[in-house]
């Protein structure tokens, strides 16, 4: 067989989800995309992707340049989308991403126009999966707009969602965090900072902004988490101060999940200090989810960290235009603050209290608005563009 004609295929197996039939709680209906695949004959490309339910779906074919936009509602990745080699005629690359009302959306490039042909298979006894198959093939014509004709869409796109930003002031009431040389402590400095965020953000036509605490209060790193969901929160910010045993430690950082380790030894320090401000509160959290849900809970979190760097990437670009950069690119370490599996997340050390040319900066009330400032500029950035399309 001409290997450029060969089948690309690309599947992930694992626990059962290939095929899946655990009972799924039928409120949720998450889906999880598990397989996807395409081939290549003359002038054409079938793309077909295996999905557990029944799909909640819209397309869109859309130019300059050519692409389809597939959003998949209530779906997970079981793995990360395929890299397109050059044999497909069409294809040019994939993107995809977790939007904020939890779709996933998939962005197929293509090298030109297309015209759009798609349809569901439904499970059968070879194959327990509903198979989403589109068709594309070469064509000046652009079709707009177009919707799956098996999915009535209500949604217009044209109206503008309200975006509710988690602000996460660290530490608090009995766990003062970090302290500076000249008394300053970082549970202070964290809530002025988030208060004047807070007001920014409040004056936003299209933004929420809502607070873990208010005032000086101990709250639990996973209760700051569940006040996040119970506020339908699209984004989590925690601000931070940092700390070293050296004093010539300077910078701001900014700081996302990793689920593979810390991005360096510095980044699994810090995750090991912030993380046990939980030991000063309550630690008996019981955990009722099925093995399943726990499951999809991690597929989700992975698709949801790509959107936390993102936003991470635009904080810290504003951040260096006021102050020096400690790490040039997001770090990545396991605080359990940023553990919200559906929420993209984000910790900003705002500067180190360890450093007294630093801490006397914190102490100001013109940079703390500076600071706040600057990570409204990074979220409205990351709005403008907060996944793929």
């Amino acid at each position: 067989m001409n290997r450029r004609n060969f089948l690309n295929y690309f599947t992930i197996t694992g626990l059962g989800l290939l095929g899946f039939s655990a009972p799924i709680d039928a409120a949720d209906r998450t889906s999880v995309l598990s397989s996807f695949r395409y081939s290549n004959k003359k002038n054409s490309t079938k793309l077909v992707f295996e999905l557990n339910n029944k799909p909640n779906l819209n397309i869109y074919m859309m130019q300059n340049p050519a692409r389809i936009v597939i959003d998949l509602q209530k779906t997970i990745l079981w793995g990360s989308a395929p890299a397109i080699d050059n044999s497909s005629y069409l294809l040019k690359k994939i993107r995809s991403g977790i939007q904020s009302d939890n779709s996933y959306r998939i962005v197929l490039d293509l090298k030109e126009s297309s015209s759009i042909k798609d349809y569901l298979l439904k499970p059968n006894d070879k194959n327990k999966n509903y198979r989403l198959v589109i068709d594309l093939k070469s064509s000046k014509k652009i079709l707009l707009d177009k919707k799956s004709k098996y999915v009535k869409s209500t949604k217009k796109r044209s109206k503008k969602k309200m975006i509710i930003v988690a602000i996460d002031p660290g530490h608090g009431g009995k766990d003062p965090g970090a302290v500076g040389r000249l008394g300053t402590k970082e549970k202070d400095l964290t809530l002025n900072i988030s208060k004047k965020l807070y007001a920014i953000l409040k004056k936003h036509p299209n933004i929420r902004p809502v607070m873990t605490r208010n005032r000086d209060i101990f709250v639990s790193l996973r209760q700051r988490i569940r006040i996040a969901h119970k506020q339908k929160a699209d984004l989590f910010i925690s601000i931070h101060a940092d700390s070293f045993t050296s004093s010539k430690a300077s910078g701001s950082s900014v700081y996302a999940l990793s689920l593979r380790g810390a991005s360096s030894e510095a980044a699994r320090t810090l995750a090991k200090k912030e993380n046990a401000a939980d030991l000063l509160g309550p630690v008996s959290i019981k955990d009722k989810d099925s093995v399943v849900a726990s499951v999809l809970l991690d597929l989700t979190q992975t698709s949801t960290i790509q959107s936390s760097l993102n936003v991470g990437e635009k904080i810290l670009s504003n951040l260096k235009k006021i102050n020096k950069i400690h790490k040039k690119t997001v770090q990545q370490a396991g605080f359990v603050v940023l553990k919200s599996p559906d929420i993209p997340s984000v910790l900003v050390e705002t500067a180190f209290l360890s450093n007294r040319k630093e801490e006397k900066k914190l102490r100001s009330g013109k940079h703390q608005l500076a600071l706040a400032n600057s990570i409204k500029n990074g979220i409205e950035a990351y709005l403008k563009n907060p996944v793929l399309a």
